[in-house]
């Protein structure tokens, strides 16, 4: 069963979604001074409009950490998952702050514990150390 995860259309087609996600959550335009300004669309007024369940950000990094972790996984496959687990990373950067609270603090710590470890492959700890610092902003919302 869990090959049919990595037949090429599938494969392709994940990857695919998450870069979609990525480009479409991308509304910091960097001006010619170097200044980042918003886009013609507010990525919090849409998320708010659309009502999206944004805890499936860490949902699927957490099944995505669970792939790259199963032994029953071949190792040919892996790259792929770390590829998608990086595109991931990236949007839950954009978008950790809409998270609910305890999704974020489960995926912040399981992040913080694969950097720790040091068990997180190096092609992610960019855009796992920016994930973390939106988790750790939205967990910081709470507490004020």
């Amino acid at each position: 069963m869990e090959s049919d995860l990595f037949e090429t259309n599938i494969a392709s087609t994940r990857a695919g979604a998450w870069c979609l996600l990525d480009a479409l959550t991308s509304t910091l335009v960097k001006s010619s001074d170097g200044k980042s300004s918003l886009a013609n669309v507010s990525l919090s007024q849409a998320v708010r409009s659309s009502q999206v369940d944004s805890s499936f950000l860490t949902l699927s990094l957490q099944k995505l950490r669970s792939l790259t972790n199963s032994d029953d996984v071949p190792a040919d496959k892996k790259p792929s998952l770390t590829s998608t687990s990086r595109l991931c990373l990236m949007v839950i950067a954009r978008m950790g702050n809409f998270v609910p609270r305890y999704d974020a603090e489960t995926c912040y710590n399981e992040i913080l514990k694969d950097l720790q470890s040091f068990t997180m492959p190096v092609e992610l700890i960019s855009s796992a150390v920016g994930a973390l610092v939106t988790l750790t902003k939205r967990l910081l919302e709470d507490s004020e």
